[in-house]
C-alpha cells in the first residue's frame, strides 16, 4: 500500500508535492 502512494507521490511534480499529499490522502483510502 505504501509503494502505490509512493509511486503516486513520485509522478507529481515537486510543486505540487503539497497538493499531491492531499490528494493521496482520499485517493490512498479508495486504492487501500
Amino acid at each position: 500500500k505504501k509503494e502505490a502512494l509512493d509511486s503516486i507521490l513520485y509522478s507529481y511534480k515537486p510543486e505540487f508535492s503539497g497538493f499531491a499529499a492531499r490528494l493521496t490522502e482520499s485517493q490512498a483510502r479508495v486504492v487501500a
